[in-house]
């Protein structure tokens, strides 16, 4: 059991501290109060000393759906979700973005507060006719900018927009249509801005993810099947991408026996494309997509981290794709306080201590 850690005016001293931009610092004594590195203790200062444990800001699993799988008939949701969470807990997360759960009932489990912190959106919106019924229902285009304005007064922290379906894995390189025009797309991403909620969008394929891009998004999920210029226009924007590699691998490696060899071709062209937007700079955040097959909540995040170390990110752009500052925003600004993870080893030269969580510190 991973211990949660109160500092009560306490410094930490650890062996080892990597800050939120990667950089590392020995045998390190810190102020978790906002994360200034000291180079002495004031006498008036007690010290927790975690001895050789490497510390590190506290990890964001970017994109989980905490109503998949579904619940049982008769068990109670927001129970069900909230043990999830407790999951997330145990391999270090401090807090998840939600996407998507067609009953809102991440939005009344978002008020209980604590740890993990919950980023919630309520259903997922898309018109009807297209992909998504399990995370939200259906409605027509000009009811969208409605059901923007009740999320934001329900208390959603974002808005998901499902822009096009998944990968096809029977025809790799097929791709639904988009779900939206793009002068449609445009509008009810404005609307959301105005409300104050950001706006992931479920995105794959040329087109579907262009569309996202030039309409403003503020996070592309999954984005399988972008070409190079594609690439290109979103390491020259300020879209953060969350590639979601780990459900692909899954389907690789316990999927449908018909499915495996596509899924394989898949996630080798997604891992190479993560690759190179590591090279131009792209803001990559690390998202499970917890709750697709296979794909377990908190257990799955390591996974996660390791494949995209083995796609090509350096140690420091994991750390920083972890620490989540690119979705919920710097730590100590805007009210994200600081928190922080304890782990054994060194993440920098061995990606597999991120899962070695001693303890979370908040």
């Amino acid at each position: 059991m991973v211990r949660l850690i109160r500092p009560e005016g306490r410094l930490i001293r650890a062996a080892r501290y990597i800050d939120p931009r990667g950089e590392a610092f020995a045998d390190v004594l810190l102020d978790p109060a906002d994360g200034r590195v000291l180079t002495y203790a004031p006498p008036q200062r007690n010290v927790l000393d975690l001895g050789p444990l490497t510390l590190l800001p506290g990890m964001v699993d970017a994109h989980v759906h905490l109503a998949l799988p579904p619940p049982r008939l008769g068990d109670d949701p927001v129970g069900v979700m909230a043990g999830r969470l407790v999951a997330c807990l145990d391999h270090g997360l401090v807090a998840v973005r939600d996407g998507g759960d067609r009953l809102g009932a991440t939005l009344r489990l978002k008020k209980r507060g604590g740890v993990p912190r919950l980023l919630a959106c309520g259903p997922a919106l898309h018109p009807p006719g297209s992909y998504g019924s399990f995370l939200g229902p259906a409605s027509r285009i000009d009811a969208i900018a409605g059901q923007i304005a009740g999320l934001a007064d329900a208390g959603a922290d974002h808005v998901k927009f499902l822009v096009t379906g998944p990968v096809n894995l029977e025809s790799p390189m097929m791709i639904d249509p988009p779900h939206f025009s793009a002068a449609a797309l445009e509008r009810l991403t404005t609307e959301a801005h105005r409300r104050g909620l950001k706006v992931m969008a479920h995105a794959n394929g040329v087109t579907g993810v262009r569309l996202a891009l030039d309409a403003g998004v503020d996070s592309l999920e999954h984005g399988y099947g972008m070409d190079e210029d594609t690439l290109a226009l979103l390491a020259a924007g300020r879209t953060v991408w969350v590639p979601t590699l780990v459900p692909m691998a899954a389907l690789r490696d316990a999927g449908p026996t018909s499915s495996r060899k596509a899924a394989a071709t898949l996630l080798a062209r997604q891992m190479e494309a993560v690759r190179r937007a590591g090279e131009r700079g792209v803001n990559v955040a690390v998202g499970t997509d917890a709750g697709a097959p296979g794909v377990v909540h908190g257990a799955s995040y390591l996974r996660e981290l390791l494949l995209l170390r083995e796609a090509g990110l350096p140690p420091e752009a994991l750390v920083r794709a972890a620490a989540g500052e690119s979705v919920l925003g710097p730590y100590g600004t805007g009210g994200r306080p600081w928190t922080f993870v304890a782990v054994s080893g060194n993440p920098l030269a061995d990606t597999g201590s991120l899962g070695r969580v001693e303890a979370i510190i908040v």
